[in-house]
């Protein structure tokens, strides 16, 4: 039986690099979004294609995974309007701006409390549709994580722009965001931030990704970066809001959750499941995630199990041959 030659760009693509691959596409087909070809190769492990003209070569040797249209990958089978996606971009430049404004207009006197403003979700990877809420990750000086939210939430100083709904998705304070950005997270939270936008504190946010020298191990072929890795300030917070946050954080956060319930609730009762969510809060964090978010979850868990998997298979010893053990059989790219 003849066997068809390896091909240039199969050759020396190792198993991690194809299972990159679909796990990204399956990815943005739940998003029903396309990547930009050089990000989508900056994404991808060691290995295999190593330019925009090989990863090119490489779809077209491999029609059934993806195809690249208007310098975007996406699923194979998935229609892509040229218009759709222009309008996208825009959307998301737009609500970009749209974020721009509302911190220098309704959360300017709350400066003191931040320390970090960025966009993120559908906006950030310029993909926003005009039923998308405008997601935002927040980092607060020490103790004043509700405060902040006490003004934002409560007094209406964050309200809906444009027919915008805001959402501050993810917020935590300093000395919590350096300690996740320190420890190994999800690939879905190192994409995410190495996609949101800054529109506050861009030198703090640089500093944070200074620290996770994780996430340039799980994407080798991005640039380090480069920024200050020293410890976080130890500027004392201001004091009354750090005392009013201690006042009212069992009664907030009793609300939101209460309020996170009714919201979530009317997403399922109306069938939108995808939307509903769950809220994760504690003394320095407070946090929404989604069925969507759970369901991305799985699909790169999927893909990392079954790459462990083949990667097992792949060292099974023959006869007469060594067993050697995986240097880290417990992590997946």
């Amino acid at each position: 039986m003849s066997v068809r030659p390896a091909s240039p760009v199969d050759s020396g693509a190792p198993k991690s690099f194809k299972a990159r691959v679909e796990a990204l596409l399956a990815v943005a087909r739940v998003l029903r979004t396309g990547v930009p070809l050089p990000e989508f190769l900056s994404l991808l492990p060691a290995g295999g294609p190593q330019n925009v003209a090989e990863m090119l070569a490489w779809f077209e040797a491999h029609p059934q995974s993806g195809w690249v249209r208007e310098g975007y990958v996406f699923p194979y089978g998935m229609d892509v309007d040229p218009a759709v996606l222009h309008r996208a971009r825009k959307e998301s430049a737009e609500r970009i701006e749209v974020a721009r404004d509302i911190l220098s207009r309704d959360l300017r006197s709350m400066g003191r409390l931040l320390r970090y403003v960025a966009v993120t979700g559908s906006t950030a990877f310029g993909s926003a549709q005009p039923e998308d809420d405008l997601d935002f990750f927040v980092v607060t000086r020490k103790g004043t994580l509700w405060t902040f939210l006490l003004v934002t939430y409560i007094l209406g100083r964050l309200r809906s722009r444009k027919g915008i709904q805001l959402c501050l998705n993810y917020v935590l304070d300093e000395r919590s965001a350096s300690r996740e950005f320190l420890s190994t997270q999800h690939i879905i939270f190192a994409r995410e931030a190495l996609v949101m936008k800054p529109v506050f504190g861009r030198e703090y946010g640089a500093r944070l990704l200074a620290q996770a020298p994780w996430i340039h191990e799980m994407f080798p072929r991005i640039e380090r970066l480069h920024g200050s890795s020293s410890a976080p300030s130890t500027e004392r917070s201001p004091l009354f809001p750090v005392l009013t946050g201690v006042g009212i954080f069992p009664f907030l956060a009793t609300y939101l959750v209460l309020l996170g319930l009714y919201r979530s609730g009317r997403y399922s009762k109306s069938g939108q499941f995808e939307s509903a969510f769950r809220t994760d809060f504690g003394w320095r964090r407070l946090s929404y995630k989604s069925e969507k978010y759970d369901h991305l979850l799985a699909l790169y868990g999927g893909f990392a199990d079954r790459n462990a998997a083949e990667a097992s298979e792949s060292t099974v010893p023959g006869p007469g041959s060594e067993s050697v053990r995986p240097s880290n059989p417990g992590k997946a790219d």
